[in-house]
């Protein structure tokens, strides 16, 4: 379950950078002379948004994105810098390839934050990443027609303009580390990294390795909408179960029609679950009765209300009607269960154990217990019916949990 959850977030996130992607490769082949001959409106325009997505990562804390902004910032002022080695044709040859290798390695680098030691790991970091970098390079051009042999012979003789065979195959092993650390740990600050790799790519293979400022300026507008939505999460989503919180909720409300229905859920005696197996198991439950929540049919939308306390909302539905779907989430809860590792549990895989201490693992399950309540007359704001559907819940507990009972 958690493989999958991971990879539908990073699916979600590649999608949003492909768009963003498609609609960068759309205009540069629509309008080249925009991205040649730029006006000079255009030409500040990414150094405004870079320093821009600077200084919002720094306010963020995102140290990551902070130093991927700083660096690009630098790459394009690299011409105006009076200093004739700095700014040799081969450093701006290079400087596609060097970005990549970077924003690659700070993809795999996790945020530090922003204090001086932090910041100084992250580029010690960077710069061995870069020294490795180089040397394999150099390495490549040193056995170029050796390493040639190995190839196939139909790529032997692939004649690839601008980039080189050889050159081209370590650029997408270094694009393809990028990928699974995407899978790994999906996140919206990640997926901007890689989506700065994959457009550092594009203009290295499709542009002679010259960067348009088009180009600088969608990649800072991308590290814009990737902290944006990152402080979105922080503001709406639960940081505990990934689901939406109270603030969502209360946003949500206004949305509503005049007919809805609100159900209040929680999990039956979570604190003496909480006592008995400690507060990491009692997370474990919660995350678990968040993913069945937030699987809800009929159109409901789940979000944590606070604690064990789950509210589920179903627009343009009754009592009754939200009933059925609500049944298919405490089902769910009640035949989900999970192993819990006892004390003095060996180490190792499984079948390395001993029988005994195989028997250390024991299963556990939780049940929930919900109230529906519907907006009538009586109840003709969102408050009173939460509370007729509170109501309902308690007399779920009254009546045994594990149950569904409708406000009447």
């Amino acid at each position: 379950m958690a493989i999958i959850i991971s990879v539908k977030a990073a699916c979600k996130s590649l999608i949003l950078q492909s768009l963003i992607i498609l609609g960068c490769i759309f205009v540069i082949n629509a309008y080249p002379v925009i991205t040649q001959t730029p006006s000079a409106s255009l030409m500040w325009l990414p150094h405004g948004l870079l320093t821009a997505s600077a200084l919002l990562a720094m306010q963020f804390g995102h140290s990551r994105l902070c130093i991927a902004s700083i660096l690009l910032l630098i790459s394009l002022m690299l011409p105006w810098i009076p200093i004739e080695w700095l700014i040799s044709q081969v450093v701006q040859d290079s400087m596609p390839s060097l970005l990549m290798v970077t924003m690659i390695t700070l993809l795999w680098d996790r945020d530090r934050g922003l204090m001086l030691s932090g910041v100084a790991i992250s580029i010690a970091v960077v710069a061995l990443s870069l020294g490795l970098f180089v040397v394999a390079s150099l390495l490549l051009n040193q056995y170029t027609s050796v390493l040639i042999t190995f190839l196939p012979a139909a790529m032997q003789n692939l004649n690839l303009t601008p980039m080189p065979i050889l050159p081209l195959l370590m650029t997408i092993m270094i694009l393809f580390t990028g990928v699974v650390r995407l899978f790994i740990q999906p996140s919206n600050r990640h997926s901007a990294l890689l989506f700065t790799a994959l457009m550092l790519i594009s203009i290295s293979l499709y542009f002679n390795r010259q960067f348009p400022l088009l180009v600088y300026s969608i990649i800072a507008i991308a590290f814009f909408v990737m902290i944006l939505l990152d402080g979105y999460n922080m503001a709406f989503k639960d940081e505990l179960t990934g689901i939406d919180g109270r603030r969502a909720l209360m946003q949500f409300v206004s949305t509503l029609g005049k007919k809805y229905a609100v159900v209040m859920g929680d999990v039956d005696k979570f604190k003496n679950f909480n006592d008995k197996y400690g507060h990491d198991v009692g997370d474990q439950v919660l995350k678990m009765v968040a993913t069945c929540m937030n699987n809800v049919g009929g159109g409901g939308r789940a979000f944590r209300y606070g604690g064990e306390e789950f509210t589920l909302v179903f627009p343009n539905k009754t009592a009754k009607q939200a009933l059925i779907y609500v049944e298919e989430v405490r089902a769910a809860i009640e035949s989900r269960g999970f192993q819990i590792r006892k004390p003095g549990r060996a180490k190792g895989k499984p079948e390395q154990r001993s029988g005994k201490t195989k028997e250390t693992m024991t299963n556990v399950f939780v049940t929930s217990s919900f109230g529906i309540a519907e907006r009538n007359e009586a109840n003709n704001e969102f408050t009173k019916v939460m509370k007729a559907s509170d109501n309902a819940l308690y007399k779920a507990k009254s009546a045994g949990r594990n149950c569904t009972v409708i406000n009447k």
